[in-house]
């Protein structure tokens, strides 16, 4: 009677796991998905995406030890250089998660005027492989270029992110 008892609810718990494990919840068609989720419906950046790189790569560049922010310089940060395949892309979102990630962390002053200590220089850069039956492998890079006002490069840093579009997984 006892094991009988046992696998019922083992059962009832590898159920309950697995069944409250998933992302999505869905009623009718409507999806309620988790935040910080990079779920896509099409292989390409969304603003999730671009949000994500630019706090990774601020990240990086805050943390790195190269740079002394104590002071807080005045940074020059320079429309983002769109090098990816997809001439489509709205940047701006890009441009506005890199002033806001920099005024949070209260690092530098930020500045649109012709004088400056350092000049941050954002490129967004794309790599793709086609395989056969569809499959597509895309990695976005996202790398900041630091120039001081004498246009001496200073620091550099990159995140990377990878979409797939290919078969689906079984389970």
């Amino acid at each position: 009677m006892s094991y009988l008892r046992f696998a019922i609810l083992l059962c009832l718990f590898i159920g309950l796991t697995v069944g409250c494990a998933r992302k999505n919840y869905t009623q009718g068609e409507v999806s309620l998905v988790e935040e910080g989720s990079a779920e896509h419906l099409q292989l390409g950046l969304i603003a999730g995406d671009l949000t994500s790189l630019a706090d990774e790569v601020t990240d990086k560049m805050v943390y790195s030890g190269q740079m002394d922010w104590k002071d807080r310089p005045i940074l020059f940060i320079a429309v983002p250089e769109n090098r990816t395949n997809n001439e489509g892309l709205d940047l701006q979102i890009l441009q506005d998660k890199i002033d806001e990630r920099v005024l949070q962390m209260r690092i530098a002053k930020l500045t649109k005027s012709p004088k400056f200590d350092y000049i941050l220089k954002p490129t967004l850069y794309s790599q793709e492989q086609r395989g056969g039956n569809g499959k597509m492998f895309i990695q976005y890079t996202l790398q900041y270029k630091l120039y001081d006002d004498a246009n001496n490069k200073v620091g550099q840093w990159s995140a990377e992110k990878n979409l797939v579009r290919g078969a689906s997984p079984l389970f």
